[in-house]
């Protein structure tokens, strides 16, 4: 019984120390297979050695699911509802301001407020659900040091065009150099490389090694290159964890004293909260920075919504304040020496820089020979312009398409067309013929190079269709495979629970009767212990008076310092 109650308090306190739901990066099936086997670990032995001791299991397991919630409870935010500070907050309906959309942000890329049409309340949509677009939003006034707490509600959903999620999401605290020239890239929808703190939420997995939408944070001086295949490895100043998508979500994120703090919260209401990672971060400046949020797309997309961002931080203060700061002692400098006067010009130099100003400015009148004869120089040039470009294209296309008997005969007919003109270039009676000729050359040209176009992009269509029904044949039948190996282990499963039926029925009969001789020893044994928790109460008190008494004599410093 000793060893048993031992055996409790060892797993209990290993426990609580680190409880299963912490290991966000494993799936939850695994986690709930870890709580059934823990509940196997306290109760089989006393089922099996100790039948008697099934009560202290039971109070064992109601103990454990006290003392989880509390040790996470722990780590819950603090700030996860309720306003921000007003300079870097927004949220329905939207403040607007004379130069943008969000009072106190600015827009960039594929970055516009909107209304949503399920909800009608203003959201900032980041990226729509189309493939290549990116978009950032950043607020315009700078923090002042590097303390801020506060939540960002977003939700990303992929839609019915795309079969998985991408790219992603990023909150970022940037440094303000160059803060007003920040572009939108391929960075999650910021340009590379970036000097800050980045937490980004992660939705497509290129390494296939993780469970994606994954979320990390990264910091970043300025010199480390964004590697998209990686999915944070070596650059996460900690493990991530895990989200769903598809579902509005809160992200609380808390940064004090060089300590990171990003947690979670899952839905409506946002009572359930879980601790993403925590950990020690430093930046590469301390004098404050600025808010960004950001999303991008791919070959697949979805749509990054923000709904709210509710920030506490204290804002920098604005440059009128600083002006007026800087007026005190303020010394005037000395005025800026006179420029030296310009020498005076003579009537000759003056009367041939005029001239050279007319002629400038009004040059000679052409003749009409001389300006046919110009027009025609310039239509020939772009003529033979286009041609070289039309030509250039079709080369590029013959290595996918070879050439059809239309398009042979349409350069036969280029080619000797350019010919006539250029041998009846000079010839006043066939001019017009030429021109009409070389102007029909080029809209056949045209023709063929839209047509050929249109064949490569079909064919580049049939391509992708094709890698697409691979890669769907592919998950079915891997799906297929999953349902067959879930129906044989449900088979496994009933029968388990058949075993664990019987199991049970000859437990009770074996626990009532080992209750029965449980009561019936502790009544025969009940007077020889009676004076035995006497003498132990009473001996416990004496030791208790004892370690009072010796106390308040080591205060009074009768007796010095009691070892």
């Amino acid at each position: 019984r000793r060893a048993m109650v031992g055996w409790w308090v060892l797993l209990l306190a290993a426990t609580a120390s680190k409880p299963p739901h912490r290991f966000l990066t494993l799936a939850p099936i695994l986690q709930r297979k870890i709580y059934h086997a823990l509940a196997l670990a306290l109760f089989l032995p006393a089922a099996v050695l100790t039948p008697a001791l099934l009560s202290l299991a039971f109070s064992a397991a109601l103990l454990l699911l006290l003392a989880l919630p509390a040790s996470s409870a722990s780590n819950f935010p603090t700030f996860t509802a309720g306003a921000g500070s007003p300079d870097f907050s927004f949220n329905h309906p939207f403040k607007t301001s004379s130069d943008s959309p969000i009072q106190g942000w600015s827009t960039r890329g594929s970055a516009v407020a909107t209304t949503r049409r399920s909800s009608g309340a203003d959201v900032l949509q980041l990226t729509p659900a189309f493939a290549s677009r990116a978009g950032f939003a950043y607020a315009t006034r700078r923090v002042e040091g590097n303390y801020f707490e506060g939540y960002v509600d977003f939700e990303i959903n992929k839609g019915k065009r795309s079969p998985v999620h991408a790219d992603g999401l990023a909150f970022w605290f940037l440094d303000g150099e160059g803060m007003a020239a920040m572009e939108s890239g391929g960075m999650f929808g910021l340009k590379a490389p970036f000097r800050g703190l980045a937490i980004v939420v992660d939705t497509y997995s290129n390494s296939r090694k993780k469970r994606h939408p994954y979320v990390y944070a990264w910091v970043n001086d300025g010199t480390q290159e964004f590697n998209d295949a990686a999915d944070g490895d070596g650059v996460e100043i900690a493990p991530g964890c895990h989200i769903d998508p598809d579902v509005e979500t809160r992200m609380y994120v808390k940064l004090e004293n060089g300590y990171l703090q990003v947690a979670f919260s899952l839905g409506h209401g946002h009572y359930r909260w879980f601790t993403c990672f925590q950990g020690p971060v430093r930046l590469p400046f301390n004098s404050g920075g600025y808010f960004a949020l950001s999303a991008d797309t791919g070959h697949f997309f979805s749509e990054h919504l923000i709904f709210q961002v509710q920030m506490k931080a204290t804002p920098q203060a604005s440059t009128e304040k600083e002006s007026e700061v800087q007026v005190d002692g303020y010394e005037e400098p000395a005025p800026a020496p006179p420029p030296p006067p310009r020498a005076k010009k003579s009537r000759e130099e003056m009367a041939r820089e005029m001239a050279e100003n007319d002629r400038f400015f009004h040059p000679p009148q052409k003749t009409a020979a001389e300006l046919d004869a110009a027009k025609e120089r310039l239509y020939m040039k772009g003529f033979e312009k286009h041609r070289r470009s039309v030509e250039d294209d079709i080369d590029q296309g013959e290595d996918e398409i070879p050439p059809s008997e239309f398009d042979l005969k349409i350069r036969d007919l280029s080619k000797a067309l350019e010919d006539r003109v250029i041998a009846g270039a000079n010839h006043p009676g066939t001019q017009k013929k030429a021109n009409d000729a070389v102007q029909s050359a080029s809209q056949a040209l045209t023709a063929s190079y839209s047509h050929k176009t249109s064949i490569v992009n079909a064919q580049r269509g049939l391509a992708a269709a094709r890698e697409a029904a691979g890669e769907i044949e592919k998950w079915s039948g891997a799906l297929r495979s999953e349902m067959v190996h879930l129906e044989n282990r449900l088979v496994v499963l009933k029968q388990i629970a058949e075993d664990l039926r019987a199991a049970h029925e000859s437990l009770v009969d074996d626990v009532s009767s080992v209750t029965s001789d449980v009561k019936r020893h502790a009544e025969n044994h009940l007077s020889h212990r009676t004076a035995e928790f006497v003498f132990v109460l009473l001996s416990q008190v004496l030791v208790a008076l004892l370690i009072l008494y010796l106390r308040r004599m080591q205060k009074s410093n009768k007796y010095g310092r009691i070892v």
